[in-house]
Parts: structure tokens; C-alpha cells; sequence
């Protein structure tokens, strides 16, 4: 950083914590890496932009997501630590320090993602916003910058939702407060509700976030979105208005499941109540994609079995050595039974 540019509160000190280094800018302030000087811990410091510190809705806002942030406890979401002001009208909030790589980093690196894996973070992102909307609040604003890819204690990659700057807690009135904001979030993930589509007196609720998870998830399927413009009122009258693709349209026949691309279209459609109705249910439905094929039972339907045939394709049949009441007996002498392929494992 060019000496005329040093941030003023790199090498100072908010409370306990040496600020390190700015992370990351965006519209209400900047975030740091610090440290706290007595646990020797590092945390993440958002302190609002001084430009914005007389800025009633602005400060307003920031305070509402650190009361949201103190609601949400869980394992896919950012953890809040503390909340104050610097002065009279400097605000702070210490974070969770996420260390990662954020969706559309991998996305940007990676291309296309495998589907399991696929399934794997989007179900954790899920989880995440099933607790935040269990307490009430709808997030508004899910896009892969919004979902990072963190290793936890075990060393094992997670999801964790970050981001609530313009969440906003379902018993207040949100349709206004979303129009002004359209497009200081992201239009490529909007809702057709966030695009104008409710009706006098109705609000933004879960199934918005679950509309824009599944554009994210979409995207990390086929590589792309499943709707482009090039000016945000373009993807205003795409959300509200043109049917997405399967997701199977660009990949080779039969490399998707037709119930993949039933979930993914089912939590695009246009009208909110033709969607799942909660992150639960579409957790239902991702695992349900993820379990492994039913197996035929050991004793297969097979009528008769003689002598030179293969059963379950492991064993070779040499001879009859018994029948019961209800079939042949599939508990021969081992003598009898011998694998035909001796330098292969079987599992």
C-alpha cells in the first residue's frame, strides 16, 4: 500500500485488539485482521467508514446486522464477538476470522465443480441459513462472495455464511427497504421477489434466500449462471420473467440426474410457494441425491442357477449340492464355490 494511502488504523489499536492489516473494503467500511493483545487470538474488525459516521441509515444499518449476528450461533455462520463504538459515532463489530477461499474464488480458479461437491457445501450453506431463519431472519443477499470455504479444528473444509449487512429479520417490513438496496447487493442472484414481484403488504421471506443459494449452486454445477445480461435491469427481467435451462442442457445426456435438475428448477420458480418451503426440506432433497443406490439383495432373483454360471457376479458355480423348502441352498462347502479372478480384491 502506497505511504499516501496507509489506512489510518493500520499499527493502532482498537481496545484490546493491534489492528494488522486491512482485509477487505466494501460500501459501509473497512475489515482488519487483528489481534488481541492479551488471548493472543486474531479476529476480524468491520469499523464503519468515517465518511459514513454521520449517516443515520447507514449506522443504523450496521448496528441491525450486529443484532442479527448476536442471534446466530452455529457452525456454517459467522460468529459476532463484540460490538462498540470508538468516540461517539465511530461503530466496531469483532468477528470470527475467516480464513479460505470464498465460492467465487473457486469457481474463478476451478470452473465447474464436481456435483457431490457441489452438494456437499451447498447443503452446509443451507444448514447455516435454516438456523438464521429458524431465529427469523432472511440473509437477502447469498452469491458466492457471501460463502466462504474454511478448514476447522479437525482440518476438514466447511461452509460458512458471512455477510448479514442487509439481512433483515422477517417481523419488520422489508419490501421497501429491499428495493432501495437492489442493487447494492448482487442482481445475477436476486429473487424475483427482490426484483419486484410481491404484492402490496408482502415480504421478502426464506425461500428468497433459497431462490439465490440455488442460482450459487447452479453456477457451481455448469460453470455459469443460468441467466445473463449486461445491465442489472437486465437480470431484473430475467428473474422476474425468462424460465432458466436445465442444468443438464450443458453437460453430455445422462451425466445429470433428472431429479438434480427437478431440485434446481423446482427452487427457481417464479412463484415462491412452487419452491421448497424451507432450507430443511431442500436439505431433504440434496441428501436424497447424495444416497447411495439401493442394492439388490444377496439372494437375487434368479430362479435357477446350474452349473458354469456366475452368481452375484463373484462366484462360479460348479455344482448342486442341496435344496431346501423355499430355494437352493446358498451356503455351500467352500470347496464347491471358487473365484474365477484370483488376482482381483473384491469389496
Amino acid at each position: 500500500m502506497p505511504a499516501q494511502d496507509k489506512d489510518p488504523l493500520l499499527g493502532t489499536r482498537i481496545r484490546e485488539y493491534e489492528i494488522l492489516e486491512v482485509i477487505g473494503r466494501g460500501g459501509m467500511g473497512s475489515v482488519y485482521r487483528a489481534r488481541h493483545t492479551y488471548l493472543d487470538e486474531e479476529r476480524a474488525i468491520k469499523v464503519i467508514s468515517a465518511r459514513l459516521a454521520g449517516d443515520k441509515d447507514f449506522i443504523d444499518r450496521f448496528i441491525r446486522e450486529a443484532k442479527i449476528l448476536t442471534k446466530l450461533q452455529h457452525p456454517n455462520l459467522v460468529q459476532l464477538f463484540e460490538f462498540g463504538t470508538l468516540g461517539e459515532d465511530t461503530f466496531f463489530m469483532v468477528l470470527e476470522l475467516i480464513r479460505g477461499q470464498s465460492f467465487f474464488e473457486r469457481i474463478h480458479h476451478r470452473g465447474r465443480l464436481p456435483v457431490q461437491e457441489s452438494i456437499k457445501i451447498v447443503r452446509e450453506a443451507a444448514l447455516g441459513l435454516h438456523n438464521a431463519h429458524q431465529k427469523g431472519i432472511v440473509h437477502r443477499d447469498i452469491s458466492p462472495d457471501n460463502l466462504m470455504l474454511v478448514k476447522n479444528e479437525a482440518g476438514e473444509e466447511i461452509t460458512k455464511v458471512l455477510d448479514f449487512g442487509i439481512a433483515k429479520p422477517l417481523f419488520e417490513n422489508a419490501q421497501q427497504f429491499t428495493m432501495i438496496n437492489m442493487f447494492i447487493g448482487k442482481p445475477e442472484y436476486c429473487s424475483p421477489e427482490q426484483c419486484g414481484s410481491l404484492e402490496e403488504g408482502e415480504t421478502i421471506d426464506r425461500r428468497s434466500d433459497i431462490y439465490s443459494l440455488i442460482i450459487t449452486f447452479y453456477q457451481m454445477i455448469a460453470g455459469k449462471l443460468p441467466f445473463y445480461s449486461k445491465s442489472p435491469t437486465g437480470y431484473l427481467v430475467k428473474h422476474l420473467h425468462e424460465l432458466p435451462p436445465a442444468v443438464s442442457t450443458h453437460f453430455p445426456p445422462g451425466e445429470i440426474s433428472e431429479a438434480l435438475d427437478r431440485l434446481i428448477l423446482k427452487a427457481l420458480s417464479k412463484k415462491r410457494s412452487d419452491r421448497q418451503s424451507s432450507m430443511a426440506d431442500l436439505v431433504s432433497e440434496l441428501d436424497a441425491l447424495s444416497a447411495p443406490p439401493p442394492t439388490v439383495p444377496f439372494r437375487a432373483v434368479i430362479s435357477e442357477l446350474h452349473p458354469g454360471e456366475m452368481f452375484a457376479q463373484r462366484y462360479l458355480i460348479e455344482k448342486e449340492i442341496g435344496r431346501g423348502g423355499m430355494e437352493k441352498s446358498t451356503k455351500p462347502p467352500t470347496r464347491f464355490w471358487k473365484f474365477p479372478w484370483r488376482s482381483r480384491s473384491w469389496s
